[in-house]
């Protein structure tokens, strides 16, 4: 009976998700603009080959942050006894612990690091990234806690705040230290602000708890998420560290521009349907037959958005890039649209990884990003044939299909959430995304992004509209008729 409340609960109050969902979106499109003007205002600043300097510390940090999270935030949100003051303590002690942890790695790593990516130069710099680890270890954790509620104000702000923040920083910091020393500073600053926010906006007093009993919970719940994570990095970022390895700062400053474009999105996108669908599905674990239907819902809702990606960037991506990066980035028209694909496949198994979670099955994400690291197996092997940077983003497309088709499979057999009771979704959107990718080249040749911009806006409304007609779960619970 406690499960069918929850459930009931959730759904009797479509005003207040929507509202929420509302503030979710507003929040992640602040972040994500906050992060892309950042990086256009410093690219301008500084030289191709300091951004691409600048990008390897993106790297590293992203590195240690997905290979050392354990998801407490999740568990909170998840679990029915996520409200328990003893589970957050323990699980912002975890928290601490692997962010001093982290700290000492990186610290020790400098060298190597700087080395594989031959920028001897930069090493006090990465050294100094490892405070990073330790500062965000020190966050406060109710901003997820209250998520549970639907109330996604306070992680709206940690999120949000410190952004804008460093974004209102970049212009004195470009001027001031004109190399890649102001990107080190935005994510110190950066990071510090998210913490203070942590805190700011809590309710609780901070407090750790060191518990045995909940520590192994905690590990029973995150090791799978751990091992994702440390998958998410090969997946998120592998692909950069790559051409960083094998290339120049250069060729790795406007490749991380393209790649820093088509990512916005795909961040945005995921951002907002973890937190927004994953508090509505999981009290609905105990009804069968309605988890299955929202979870149908939430699985095309994620394949429209990444239907929008793909083909919002074949058609507009090229010009966006070298109007908001400016010439001197032009080297990177010839992967956008390619990468812009490779995002929107990316974000089309955001549902399926949502559902996964919401039922509590970690493991269905990490098994799908072990086949999603097949592509970078493919990179690899593309840049030592000689294939370049071409080579890598084929080969990362190929993963993101791969995993899309596992991700599929997975919630399929384990879950029973029949995805393939209804194809159609999948099969137009392969189609018109493809088709609209094949045709791109001649629409962009226009050579005025004035017109392409608005152009590629408009044919990806049209291409969304078309693809949400084959979907009938969707339009109804749109309507409010999924209860």
């Amino acid at each position: 009976m406690a499960s069918g409340g929850e459930g009931n609960k959730v759904t009797a109050a479509p005003g207040k998700n929507l509202k929420g969902g509302i503030l979710l979106a507003g929040g992640s499109v602040t972040v994500a603009l906050c992060s892309f003007l950042r990086n256009i205002i410093i690219a301008r600043l500084i030289s191709v080959e300091d951004f691409g300097i600048s990008a390897t510390f993106a790297i590293t940090v992203t590195l240690l942050e997905m290979s050392s999270n354990l998801a407490v935030d999740r568990l909170l949100v998840q679990a029915p006894d996520g409200d328990d003051p003893r589970l957050q303590a323990a699980a912002q002690a975890f928290q601490v612990a692997l962010g001093a942890l982290g700290a000492i790695i990186l610290f020790f790593a400098a060298d190597p690091i700087a080395a594989l990516f031959g920028v001897p130069q930069a090493t006090w710099a990465f050294r100094a990234l490892a405070l990073v680890p330790m500062i965000r270890g020190l966050s406060h954790l109710d901003m997820a806690r209250v998520q549970r509620e639907m109330r996604f104000g306070p992680s709206v702000w940690v999120e949000a705040g410190p952004q804008v923040l460093v974004t209102l920083l970049a212009v004195p910091l470009g001027v001031y230290l004109g190399d890649y020393r102001a990107m080190l500073w935005v994510v110190l600053i950066q990071s510090a602000s998210y913490t203070l926010f942590s805190h700011l906006v809590a309710h609780r007093p901070y407090s750790l708890a060191v518990d045995k009993a909940l520590a192994r919970r905690i590990v029973g719940f995150g090791w799978p998420l751990l091992l994702n994570g440390f998958l998410m990095f090969g997946i998120f970022q592998g692909d950069r560290a790559i051409v960083g390895a094998a290339f120049d700062m250069d060729h790795l400053g406007w490749f991380s521009a393209a790649f820093a474009i088509t990512l916005a999105p795909t961040v945005v996108v995921a951002k907002v349907c973890y937190n927004f669908f994953l508090p509505q599905l999981s009290p609905l674990q105990g009804d069968a037959e309605l988890f299955h239907r929202r979870s149908m819902v939430v699985i095309q809702i994620c394949l429209l958005a990444g239907v929008a990606v793909a083909v919002g960037f074949a058609t507009a991506g090229p010009a966006m890039l070298t109007l908001l990066y400016g010439e001197r980035y032009g080297a990177g028209v010839a992967v956008i649209s390619l990468l812009g694909l490779m995002q929107g496949v990316r974000v089309a198994r955001v549902g399926a990884t949502i559902v996964a979670i919401a039922k509590g099955e970690t493991r269905i994400p990490l098994y799908v990003n072990i086949v999603r690291t097949l592509g970078l197996a493919l990179s690899i092997l593309a840049v030592w044939f000689g294939f370049g940077i071409y080579g890598v983003v084929i080969s990362a497309l190929i993963g993101e299909a791969l995993a899309v088709i596992a991700s599929l499979m997975l919630v399929r057999w384990k879950l029973n959430v029949r995805v393939v009771e209804n194809p159609w979704p999948w099969l137009v959107a392969l189609v018109v995304t493809s088709g609209t990718y094949l045709l791109a080249g001649e629409f962009t040749a226009m050579g005025n992004p004035w017109l392409e911009i608005p152009a590629g806006i408009v044919i990806t409304l049209a291409v969304c509209g078309f693809c949400l007609l084959t979907m009938p779960e969707t339009r109804m619970w749109l309507r409010r008729k999924d209860s």
